[in-house]
């Protein structure tokens, strides 16, 4: 259930982070689709969550590995079929209040992502306008 991510940023992006101390977050969320025995965990967009978790990161260098390892071996008989797996990243809104950033996203089942991985995921600013992107 383990994969890699690639950050990278943008010029500006990068620039401002670190004139700031602005740090990236990101949000990793496995899920999927409700089996009968998981009816009753079914959250308000229809799918059961497995295990979500925040991770502060620094500037992106390295590759990030995301190992899956939180997930509770018993709740994957409330899912249908295969797991899914979520990846936002944003600002950690130290230096403002709002998020600075426009990031890709992964959101795919989880076999699509391990097979793509390292995914790249790309962030600018906000501001820049450019368009993010669904990976992997």
């Amino acid at each position: 259930m383990s994969f890699d991510i690639d950050i990278s940023l943008s010029t500006q992006a990068l620039t401002t982070i670190n004139e700031t101390g602005e740090n990236l977050t990101m949000l990793v969320t496995y899920y999927g689709d409700p089996s009968p025995a998981g009816k009753k965990y079914v959250n308000d967009i229809g799918t059961v969550e497995l295990v979500s978790k925040t991770i502060e990161l620094n500037v992106p260098g390295e590759p990030i590995h995301v190992s899956g390892h939180d997930i509770t071996q018993s709740r994957l008989a409330w899912i249908n079929d295969s797991v899914k797996v979520n990846v936002n990243l944003y600002s950690s809104r130290k230096a403002s209040d709002d998020n600075i950033l426009d990031c890709d996203f992964i959101d795919d089942e989880l076999k699509n992502v391990v097979s793509a991985s390292p995914v790249p995921m790309h962030c600018s600013l906000i501001s820049e306008n450019r368009q993010s992107n669904a990976k992997p």
